[in-house]
């Protein structure tokens, strides 16, 4: 799963198809409302049993697969997708509280171009440069959590072992080094868009 930091929604100017992996996977197909693009996409799926035919990537898999409704922006903005796991520090990093009254991790917000580049430029002077953070793996059975390394944890013998055990592996693929510094550059593009369009930043 991941987090998307982007704009509010421009004017939507007509929808179209992607397989949602590759950039090149948006289809020629153009219809003016959603209702039209669902109901060719359903008709399709109801006469081939998938809609992966329509795939234009190339991609045998998303050939196989199943297309989406892409809404077709006036004024697309820049987009930040991060890792759930990244999303989390990086929101910290900004100052930005992500568990919710409940108690839950909450990673769905807005707020204006103009606070988001404060918070950037404020994280970018006062946080160290970013080590990066190494790749682990934890393993959970009978209530009691083992850490391991990640290659001990994808050897053939420790799966066989997990299958076996019915336990659960859960993997950290980490963070590189530089990440938080090429992720918060990426952050005030998007601020700079929402200041100069007038859009609200928004993630979720």
């Amino acid at each position: 799963m991941s987090v998307t930091f982007t704009a509010e929604l421009s004017a939507i100017t007509g929808y179209t198809f992607e397989c949602g992996v590759h950039d090149n996977g948006i289809t020629a197909h153009r219809f003016g409302t959603f209702a039209d693009a669902e109901a060719f996409l359903i008709a399709e799926m109801d006469a081939n049993g998938c809609t992966g035919h329509l795939a234009v990537c190339g991609d045998e898999f998303c050939q196989e697969d199943r297309m989406f409704i892409l809404a077709l922006e006036e004024a697309p903005a820049p987009e930040v997708n991060v890792s759930v796991f990244n999303a989390v520090h990086m929101l910290g990093l900004l100052g930005i509280e992500t568990t919710n009254e409940h108690g839950e991790i909450d990673l769905c917000g807005s707020m204006s171009g103009e606070d988001l580049m404060g918070r950037v430029l404020m994280a970018s002077a006062v946080n160290p440069a970013d080590a990066g953070v190494a790749a682990s793996a934890v393993r959970y059975q009978d209530g009691e959590s083992t850490p391991m390394s990640v290659a001990e944890a994808t050897s053939t013998s420790a799966v066989a072992v997990a299958v076996e055990q019915r336990s659960l592996t859960v993997i950290d693929c980490g963070r590189r080094e530089g990440y938080s510094e090429d992720r918060l550059a990426d952050l005030r593009e998007l601020a700079q868009f929402c200041i100069t369009t007038g859009r609200t930043v928004q993630w979720a």
